[in-house]
């Protein structure tokens, strides 16, 4: 049985995977901006002694990685597994019943995702290997869609190509396109 230190250092060391989200029958990546939050933890009050599987948790313990699906412009959450372990080159992972944890809620498999609500960055793309030596492999993106959600529904999105500047957005760049991406990298609301 693992202490309370290390299991909180082994939650705080997965938090920041990036959970993956399928959108238009493609898998991608969701990343959460500068909270580095799951969506997951928008259920439980953005509070991790909430989450039933934090440290404290003496029988299971892991940081969420979350699986999503976009179905007709709807968040649904697809599946959830806890990460855990040290160990830079793999991840123990125990997936969690979703009836469990959601009781009732669940439609057709997956729950809807209600509760998500902001601006979030889908990354396109897929592993390659590394070119030098052939060992390892990285994500190697090719595009970007910004999705804004409101209690779990998509009312905007907006795909770019890879490279697209957003720091230096050209002049004649959609106004919607420019705000969605000034509200992904700018926190809406800060906790002081």
């Amino acid at each position: 049985m693992l202490l309370l230190n290390e299991r909180y250092l082994t939650y705080y060391f997965r938090l920041s995977e990036n959970d993956t989200i399928e959108f238009n029958g493609e898998n991608c990546r969701l990343e959460t901006g500068w909270s580095r939050l799951s969506p997951i933890f928008g259920r439980y009050d953005n509070d991790h002694l909430k989450w039933p599987y934090n440290w404290e948790n003496t029988e299971k313990c892991g940081a969420p990685h979350c699986h999503w699906l976009v179905r007709d412009g709807k968040l649904y959450l697809a599946k959830l597994e806890l990460y855990s372990g040290l160990l830079f080159d793999t991840i123990d992972t125990e997936a969690l019943n979703l009836e469990t944890l959601f009781p009732g809620e669940v439609v057709d498999g997956p729950v809807p995702a209600n509760w998500v609500n902001g601006v979030y960055l889908l990354t396109h793309g897929h592993m390659e290997r590394y070119p030098l030596y052939g060992r390892g492999e990285y994500y190697k993106v090719t595009g970007l869609t910004y999705l804004r959600i409101a209690d779990g529904a998509v009312t905007e999105s907006y795909t770019v190509s890879s490279d697209f500047d957003t720091r230096n957005m050209p002049a004649d760049t959609d106004p919607g396109l420019r705000q969605i991406i000034e509200d992904y990298e700018l926190p809406s609301v800060v906790d002081w």
